[in-house]
């Protein structure tokens, strides 16, 4: 299983760029495999942040509604995630407190590695990123 980055979501549902595209056939595929892909509740809260800010928050609302709907049941964050967390980020300057819980979810619960376009998971040893334009025709 791959970890769902919030940017996947993100991309797949705004304005035309390098990303969208592949970002949207991601999310049209998991229908058809959706013991490929997962999402951990730091996603839904990442979704909650950026369209609030952005004022969007019906829209933040019905789009972690259908989020849902896909994944009803997120990795959670635990104690275990956190200290797995710090301990990444400490090592990395440029790896967000955020991504690194993503990379921490990826290491606890064994997952293959995180679909993203965000390239600083390049950095994190033991962390794969599949980039999503190389993973759509």
């Amino acid at each position: 299983m791959k970890l769902l980055d919030t940017n996947i979501f993100v991309y797949a549902r705004g304005r035309a760029g390098p990303y969208k595209d592949a970002c949207a056939q991601i999310i049209r595929s998991v229908d058809g495999a959706p013991e490929a892909y997962g999402i951990d509740v730091e996603v839904l809260q990442e979704i909650m942040d950026v369209y609030t800010r952005r004022g969007e928050r019906a829209f933040m609302a019905r789009l972690v509604g259908e989020v849902l709907a896909t994944f009803p049941e997120p990795f959670p964050i635990t104690r275990r995630e956190i200290e797995e967390a710090a301990g990444v980020i400490g090592g990395y300057r440029r790896l967000t407190p955020r991504d690194a819980i993503h990379a921490a979810v990826v290491m606890t619960y064994d997952l293959e590695g995180i679909v993203s376009a965000d390239k600083s998971f390049d950095q994190v040893a033991g962390i794969t990123r599949f980039d999503p334009r190389a993973m759509v025709p």
